[in-house]
């Protein structure tokens, strides 16, 4: 008896699409990955192969990486995104919105305070005083 094993062999720059699920920790995930658009959900991400690691790994090209807010504040706002990604006690993360495979940043939260919020304070507190503690 002869078995074959189909490899779902994907090459860098190939279309894909991932449905978005949400983890235990209320963050989301991948759920899983296919060629074509699915049918039953409009939580997904139409995204790009980045590169194939043995046909069982893929890097995937996120489609978000600006965020784009009040030219006023955004200065202060990297400064304390840079300041934060130093402390590895602060937690970072993006609220994005998926629909029908397109997403987009709403806004970039710090220890679930919203950096524009942290950023308009910035004039009344040093840095330091801005990062909250972990609960």
């Amino acid at each position: 008896m002869q078995c074959k094993l189909l490899l779902h062999i994907h090459t860098s720059g190939e279309s894909i699409f991932a449905t978005i699920t949400i983890a235990k920790n209320g963050f989301a995930k991948v759920g899983s990955i296919s060629k074509t658009k699915p049918k039953n959900t409009d939580s997904y991400l139409k995204l790009k192969v980045g590169f194939a690691l043995n046909n069982d790994k893929i890097a995937i090209d996120l489609p978000f990486n600006r965020f784009y807010m009040n030219e006023n504040i955004a200065s202060k706002a990297e400064k304390i995104y840079r300041e934060s990604s130093i402390k590895k006690k602060n937690e970072t993360y993006a609220l994005v919105a998926i629909k029908n495979g397109e997403a987009v940043i709403k806004d970039v939260r710090i220890n679930e305070v919203s950096i524009k919020d942290l950023a308009k304070k910035i004039k009344k507190y040093h840095l330091k005083e801005l990062f909250l503690p972990l609960k």
